[in-house]
């Protein structure tokens, strides 16, 4: 059973391909095996991670969206 659920706030770290540490914050979308599959805050573009990938985020979505167009 997983701590998160659809709907969810979270943030997933980690690292890509080709580049460093990746930082993306997303909304749960659903689940499909071990696999949380999101929507990025910003731009709503889909992105998966594993739950050991990603934290639980308690912070409004106004906050967030500030936080993306920082990083």
């Amino acid at each position: 059973m997983s701590k998160f659920k659809i709907g969810d706030i979270l943030r997933a770290k980690f690292t890509g391909h080709y580049c460093g540490e990746v930082e993306i914050f997303g909304r749960v979308r659903e689940f499909k095996g071990k696999m949380i599959c999101c929507n990025e805050i910003n731009s709503e573009s889909p992105f998966f991670c594993y739950e050991d990938e990603a934290a639980k985020v308690d912070l409004p979505e106004s906050v967030l969206k500030s936080l993306g167009e920082i990083a």
